[in-house]
């Protein structure tokens, strides 16, 4: 994959039960203490280590015992995709079945996805090295 940065990226989004929550405050979204147990989840991938601190292997790591530390709450931080490229996520997903028609990767938030943004360009590439066509239709 090509080097590529974009400042709309969003750093570090955690899912709690489908619930997108900017990080690190989580804590702001419960009333309370979060039940032990709770199973956060990250979509690092390999093909950023470089370009992004926070989706390096040793940053996984270390939020995972920050959230444990500040709480004191069993919390485990999934990252699935930690050591696979963009394109072996193309290849996962299309064997589990995904249907990339009903997802969304463009920065420029119209009807259709640009194909040129820094995000397009990426996804086109990763569709082509996994030798899977995007569904998505371009404008």
């Amino acid at each position: 994959m090509k080097k590529r940065t974009s400042h709309k990226r969003n750093l570090g989004i955690i899912s709690f039960p489908a619930l997108p929550i900017p990080f690190p405050g989580y804590s702001q979204v419960f009333s309370g203490k979060p039940p032990a147990g709770i199973p956060f989840a990250v979509s690092s991938h390999s093909g950023n280590h470089a370009i992004y601190p926070d989706c390096r292997p040793v940053f996984v790591c270390a939020m995972e015992t920050a959230l444990h530390l500040c709480d004191w709450t069993d919390i485990t931080l999934h990252a699935p995709y930690l050591h696979l490229t963009k394109a072996g996520i193309v290849k996962l997903g299309t064997g589990l079945g995904v249907d990339y028609s009903l997802t969304w990767t463009c920065y420029k938030g119209e009807a259709l996805a640009c194909g040129r943004c820094g995000a397009c360009t990426e996804r086109l590439e990763a569709f082509r090295e996994a030798g899977v066509e995007d569904p998505l239709e371009y404008g």
